[in-house]
């Protein structure tokens, strides 16, 4: 149970230099123990409408703050433009992106699963009176996002539209369609992205069509939720997928799926009868190949055996972007051999605050060989997250691992790849 109040003696307000602090004890109850937290909100703009409050999650030794996190509150479903502005002024002043903020619309109830988040109405609003923020990347931007890989159109905002692809060149996108003959292929001579949703983007050329692309042509329903949470987007309606396919680039990846891995004794067994996880070649030293979506700049992790057949305990080092080695992040996955699924148990108090949600999922699907480790999670919001791990004493990434890899539709891009060279 957890209870708090702004009129108790636990309580307390300060102002300074004009900015409202909040000071709340909040009682953590579980069963018999009975701990105590001290948080402590700053209210950086308010007004009758809305408010944006910052607190720091985590200082450093010196003082400084390590971990920060800012709150938008609302008395409203939607904030109006002017009020936005004031937001975006107010993140940047505390070196928040304001890019980084996610509308979470939950109003009048606690909302625990991304799947049951609410989008807001769309079928007002079409491409024209859209006021979806819409940026133009330059080649080397659109390199680094995209790759050089098929997407695959899996939702637009005009449901008569036939099926097509993108796929970028190093100059243009290139729009993919099915002939009689074939594939075509058109380069595209205006395309814009979205600032919320990389997976999303606007084609003024294309009778101002509004798509929802994946490589992997993940159709997910959470998806196009996430694409239409902003509340400026027309609706988005999955693309058909027609019987037969003229064009193969059109055809949706056939991804493997993790379970086929841990059933093939052959691979990752010792003993064919043994469904044990001690069995699968899991312990010793991990380093982070790739991932999507990606947090931090390297992490490294070492895998032993857990207190039972079904557990390893782990202990990962994590590199931040700006070169700063962050603390450990303990704990302990669980794996079902059954049917390949895991979850994780993190020490609370030593992992940083974003880890559930870091390569390292809370939940999802595994894949193991000797080589190399994948983890899937399929109700990202990005549609498919995954990491990919190669063992430390191996010789990197080889063809095999690559082949093996894009088996389970996992392609990395250029952007995704660390450089596995950990200076903490």
């Amino acid at each position: 149970m957890f209870h708090s109040s702004l009129h108790d003696s636990r309580t307390r307000k300060r102002e300074k230099d004009g900015l409202l602090s909040l000071s709340l004890l909040i009682d953590n109850c579980l069963i018999e123990t009975t701990c105590f937290i001290s948080v402590i909100f700053r209210f950086l703009f308010y007004n009758r409408h809305v408010g944006v409050i910052y607190s720091c999650l985590r200082n450093k030794k010196d003082g400084r703050c390590d971990e920060k996190a800012i709150y938008v509150i609302s008395r409203h479903e939607s904030i109006d433009h002017a009020e936005l502005t004031v937001i975006e002024k107010v993140a940047k002043s505390v070196c928040v992106e304001p890019i980084l903020l996610y509308h979470v619309a939950a109003h009048d109830e606690c909302i625990f699963e991304h799947s049951r988040l609410k989008p807001p109405a769309c079928s007002s609003i079409d491409s024209s009176s859209s006021n979806a923020e819409w940026v133009e990347l330059n080649l080397q931007q659109i390199e680094a996002s995209y790759g050089r890989l098929l997407y695959q159109v899996v939702a637009s905002s005009n449901s008569r539209t036939p099926s097509f692809a993108l796929r970028f060149d190093g100059q243009h996108f290139q729009k993919i369609t099915e002939q009689p003959s074939g594939c075509l292929s058109s380069p595209i001579s205006q395309i814009r992205f979205s600032l919320r949703n990389r997976n999303l983007i606007y084609l003024p050329s294309d009778d101002g069509l509004i798509a929802l692309i994946h490589p992997a042509g993940v159709r997910s329903d959470l998806l196009l939720r996430e694409a239409q949470m902003s509340g400026v987007l027309p609706c988005l309606a999955p693309t058909a997928i027609p019987e037969k396919q003229n064009c193969t680039q059109l055809i949706t990846p056939n991804c493997r799926y993790p379970n086929e891995t841990l059933t093939d004794t052959s691979q990752v067994l010792k003993h064919s009868k043994c469904r044990r996880t001690k069995d699968f070649q899991l312990n010793g030293d991990w380093l982070l190949f790739s991932s999507d979506p990606m947090f931090v700049l390297n992490w490294r992790c070492t895998l032993k055996d857990g207190d039972d057949d079904f557990t390893h305990s782990f202990e990962c080092f994590s590199e931040s972007w700006v070169g700063e080695c962050e603390r450990p992040t303990r704990g302990i996955l669980h794996i079902n051999a059954s049917n390949s699924t895991f979850h994780t148990v993190f020490d609370e108090e030593e992992a940083p605050i974003r880890t559930p949600e870091a390569e390292i999922f809370t939940s999802g699907r595994i894949s193991i060989t000797d080589e190399r480790l994948i983890l899937l999670k399929e109700d990202h919001l990005v549609g498919r997250a995954y990491s990919l791990w190669l063992r430390k004493t191996e010789g990197g990434m080889t063809e095999k691992v690559k082949q093996d890899a894009e088996s389970y539709c996992v392609w990395p891009i250029e952007s995704q790849i660390r450089h596995t060279a950990m200076l903490c």
